[in-house]
């Protein structure tokens, strides 16, 4: 990820804090301001706090800083906690359910049907899947990017099929061999599935907050202008 940090006045820079002020915790949901974009990033997560004064990633740091990630991961910002009022807030955005990662078998349809395994992850109400683990690990493109927003699903022993508002129509189906893997894994999806649309009318409820904001003050300083970028959801070929 990229770093972005306004640079912290001398006074604060050289502050030794014996009991540092921890307004976030590691793994809080919050709201980033970009001095580059002059917008609020809605897809924030504090990912370190540090107790004593330090220098990280180049940057002389007093205690209780944070570093946060936002931009869909591809940023990430250290917040001092006498900055942290005008570059953090708390965010209500839907908390993700935990993700799953496994292997299932895959339809594929040529010229005959045929099962494959493939390497799937399930994180943030979507559903990617690559040729094998280490594609995943080392940043391949998957072979398929599913949204699960609408998700509609049937299963049948082992087997459940599944299709959504991002599929168009297509129906893919997956085996999990055993019936404890397909109950897991249906159960996960729905879970996800649930979090697409509280996520959906989070966005909403924000959108109409900020245009409320915008109509009321046009140079409302705090109107959230910025939304989570939008994942790929177009389907690769089905392999």
């Amino acid at each position: 990820p990229e770093p972005e940090m306004r640079r912290a006045d001398s006074t604060e820079s050289t502050l030794k804090q014996r009991k540092p002020m921890k307004l976030y915790k590691k793994g809080d949901a919050v709201l980033v301001y970009s001095n580059a974009a002059q917008v609020w990033h809605d897809d924030g997560v504090i990912i370190e706090v540090i107790d004593e004064a330090c220098k990280r990633d180049g940057f002389a740091l007093p205690a209780g800083s944070m570093k946060a990630q936002y931009n869909n991961g591809r940023r990430y910002k250290w917040v001092t906690p006498v900055q942290a009022k005008d570059f953090l807030k708390k965010s209500t955005r839907p908390v993700p359910p935990p993700p799953l990662t496994g292997e299932l078998f895959k339809e594929t349809h040529n010229f005959i049907t045929e099962w494959h395994v493939r390497h799937f992850e399930l994180s943030k109400g979507f559903l990617q899947w690559w040729m094998t683990a280490d594609d995943a690990r080392t940043g391949a493109r998957p072979n398929g990017v599913v949204s699960l927003l609408g998700l509609q699903m049937r299963v049948l022993e082992t087997v459940f099929s599944l299709r959504t508002s991002s599929t168009k129509g297509v129906i893919y189906s997956f085996d999990a061999t055993t019936e404890e893997g397909v109950a897991k894994w249906t159960d996960h999806l729905s879970k996800h599935a649930a979090y697409c649309e509280e996520m959906r009318a989070h966005l909403a409820q924000q959108k109409m907050e900020s245009e409320g904001a915008i109509v009321g003050n046009e140079e409302a300083p705090n109107a959230i202008t910025g939304a989570p970028a939008a994942r790929n959801e177009s389907l690769a070929p089905q392999h």
